[in-house]
C-alpha cells in the first residue's frame, strides 16, 4: 500500500510521513528530495536553472516510474495541481490530504530554516505571503479535496495518528 500526504507546504507532509512511514514500519520517501537525487540539484536550484514548468514534468515522470509496493509519500504542496498528478496518485495509492489553516501555515513558512522558491520573496512580508497562502489555496484545495481523506494538521499526535491509521487499513471507509 501507497500512501501519498499531500497538502501546502508547511502542512507538515514529511514529519507526518515519518512518523506514519514509522508505524506502519514502511519506508518513507520525499518527492522533492527523490527528485533532488535524480537530478543532482537541489529544488532552488532547480527552479531557478531550468524553472517550474521543468520541475512539474519531472514531478510527473517520478510520479509515472514508481515502483514502491508499499510506502509513505510526502508530495510537494503543488504536485497534486499539475499534469493530471491527483488523479495518478489516487490510482497509485491511498492520498491523505493534511489540511491547515492559514495563519497556522504562515507562521510554520515564516520560521521555516529552508528555501522554499515560491515564497522566498515573502520571507520578510507576512501580511504578502499569507496573502499569497490564501490565493495559492484558492487554486490548490479543489486538488486536495480530490484526496480519499482529509484530515486537520495541527497538532497530530499519537493518537490522532493512530485513527489515520485505522481509517487508512479499513478500505471500507473510504
Amino acid at each position: 500500500m501507497i500512501i501519498f500526504l499531500i497538502g501546502f507546504m508547511g502542512a507538515g507532509k514529511s514529519s507526518v510521513g515519518k512518523r506514519l512511514a514509522n508505524k506502519l514500519k514502511v519506508p518513507f520517501l520525499d518527492s522533492d528530495r527523490e527528485i533532488e537525487d535524480i537530478l543532482g540539484l537541489d529544488i532552488p536550484q532547480i527552479f531557478e536553472t531550468k524553472g517550474e514548468e521543468f520541475f512539474r514534468n519531472e514531478e510527473k515522470k517520478w510520479l509515472q516510474s514508481l515502483t514502491a509496493k508499499s510506502a509513505v509519500i510526502a508530495l510537494g504542496g503543488g504536485t497534486p495541481c499539475h499534469k493530471g498528478n491527483m488523479e495518478l496518485i489516487n490510482q497509485l495509492g491511498t492520498s491523505v490530504y493534511i489540511n491547515m489553516n492559514v495563519d497556522l501555515l504562515m507562521n510554520r513558512l515564516l520560521s521555516s530554516k529552508g528555501k522554499r522558491p515560491l515564497i522566498e520573496q515573502f520571507k520578510d512580508q507576512p501580511e504578502a505571503l499569507k496573502n499569497f497562502i490564501i490565493q495559492k489555496l484558492l487554486e490548490r484545495e479543489p486538488f486536495y479535496k480530490q484526496a480519499k481523506i482529509q484530515i486537520a494538521g495541527d497538532n497530530i499526535n499519537s493518537e490522532k495518528l493512530q485513527r489515520l491509521i485505522d481509517i487508512i487499513k479499513l478500505p471500507s471507509s473510504l
